[in-house]
């Protein structure tokens, strides 16, 4: 559970300086390109200048200056050895695909085409160097980005261990005291049970079986303690296997039909067949148990259990309903909570301990699914395990 929460804790704020570097990144990229622009705007309004006072270029290595007639005759009055044929058919096509007046480029051959009465100008500018220096500063700014960004990141992942060192150090001695609280227990609970079993006599069965039903509560809060500091631990090993878990499901429901009978409640079942699942088996039954053991204990009397199991593309769906919860909608998932009681009274009368959801949930974690609860207040209640 801490693990997770330092892997969460390093990928939000991995995340978070990504977002924070892109945004610098995207404002120096921006800076770049408006300068580059800049230099553009600058480069060709010179050329244009020049042109229309001198009749020539002098002042640029790489510049020329193309005369469309109305009849679409091109003629490169000036620099004409400045650039490719190629290239200055990629401009005039370029110039050809739109109207008015506007900056475009071929490559690194950036222009500005002006009409003058019934003739076209064309304003050429070599820009290579200015490209290539661009391109550079984008390279370099994302290399010292990207260098930041991972140093900054090992610095979260070192002091995240730091930051949660001292949470784990306190869950570790809870884990550790239920843990050890749990075998504490089972000695005397053991010997309560023996005790009582050789003092029974007819004239106090009624305090033995007593004691007894106490002592089973303990033995199960006690195993359950137990499970569940194993669980929070995170080492426990499971088995995967492939199985019929349309089988195993309907084997699970039918020790609880007959006790849902003697209770004169009704267990209905909607169990699609063959549905085979590769998992954790004995998670899938225990948690099945577990939500089958919940409704028929918590379900209003003279009431209905369904059960569901459905395939629904690549996931597998089982669903416990029940009705007559007391719970309200908004502490729907509060019944995952250890020792949590919708009704105090009624989780005493079921012999309840808190504890079953818990490891539903903690079951359910450890292999990757998700188990959520749907409460309606005085009407159901649906657990739904989709793995």
């Amino acid at each position: 559970m801490i693990k997770t929460a330092q892997r969460r804790f390093i990928l939000i704020t991995s995340a978070i300086l990504f977002a924070v570097f892109t945004v610098i990144f995207g404002v120096i990229f921006g800076i770049n390109r408006n300068s580059f622009s800049r230099e553009v705007h600058i480069s060709l309004s010179a050329v244009e200048r020049e042109y229309t006072e001198n009749g020539e270029i002098r002042f640029f290595k790489a510049a020329a200056v193309i005369e469309i007639s109305a009849g679409g005759n091109r003629n490169v009055v000036c620099g004409e050895d400045a650039f490719t044929q190629e290239t200055i058919n990629a401009v005039l096509d370029a110039v050809n695909s739109r109207q008015g007046d506007f900056i475009g480029n071929a490559e690194n051959a950036y222009f500005f085409a002006k009409r003058q009465g019934a003739w076209r100008m064309v304003y050429v500018v070599d820009m290579t160097e200015e490209v290539a220096r661009l391109n550079s500063s984008v390279l370099q700014t994302l290399l010292i980005i990207g260098i930041s960004f991972l140093a900054l990141c090992a610095v979260v992942w070192g002091l995240s261990a730091k930051i949660f060192e001292p949470i784990k150090r306190i869950f570790d001695k809870q884990k550790q005291f239920i843990s050890d609280a749990s075998h504490e227990l089972k000695t005397p609970v053991s010997i309560i049970a023996a005790n009582t079993d050789v003092i029974e006599t007819e004239e106090n069965k009624a305090y033995t079986a007593s004691i007894k039903k106490q002592v089973e509560r303990l033995n199960f809060l006690v195993n359950d303690l137990l499970h569940l500091a194993r669980l929070d631990e995170g080492n426990t090993k499971t088995l995967k296997e492939n199985f019929n878990l349309s089988h195993e499901v309907t084997q699970a429901v039918l020790p609880f039909d007959a006790v849902a009978f003697e209770k004169d409640k009704t267990l209905n079942c909607d169990i699609e067949d063959n549905i085979y699942y590769n998992g954790a088996k004995d998670a899938v039954k225990q948690i099945i148990n577990i939500l089958l053991d919940n409704a028929v204990k918590y379900s209003a009397a003279g009431g209905e259990i369904k059960v569901s199991l459905k395939k629904q593309g690549a996931k597998i769906v089982l669903s416990v309903y029940n009705d007559g919860s007391l719970i309200p909608e908004s502490d729907s998932e509060k019944i995952f909570e250890r020792f949590y009681r919708g009704d105090a009274s009624r989780a005493r009368d079921s012999g309840g301990n808190g504890l079953g959801l818990s490891i539903a949930k903690s079951l359910a974690a450890n292999n990757n699914w998700i188990i959520e609860a749907n409460s309606v207040f005085g009407k159901s209640m649906t657990i739904t395990l989709t793995l």
